[in-house]
């Protein structure tokens, strides 16, 4: 997401609202490309926030779930199922 500052006012097509200078509004970057490159110096960048999702690992295999243990120097036990492996790397 990214949050942008109002610097001069515009009309705001995709939300059909008008933006006043001082307004602060959060979208998405690929929305905020649009703004900017149609409406250059009409807003300012506050930040940027990553949007960072965890995998889903229950979509790998048991040897995908064994390497990763093995990469993170988690030991693994003698028997182990695909739970097992799925609680130690999301513990």
């Amino acid at each position: 997401m990214v949050t942008l500052k109002v610097k001069e006012r515009f009309k705001d097509r995709v939300e059909k609202v008008t933006r006043y200078p001082g307004d602060v509004i959060e979208v998405t970057d690929i929305r905020a490309n649009e703004i900017t490159d149609r409406l250059p110096g009409y807003v300012e960048v506050i930040s940027v926030t990553a949007n960072i999702e965890k995998p889903d690992l229950s979509k790998l295999t048991n040897q995908q779930l064994v390497a990763m243990c093995e990469e993170r120097g988690i030991e693994l036990p003698k028997r182990y199922k695909k739970a097992d492996l799925l609680a130690l790397l999301e513990g």
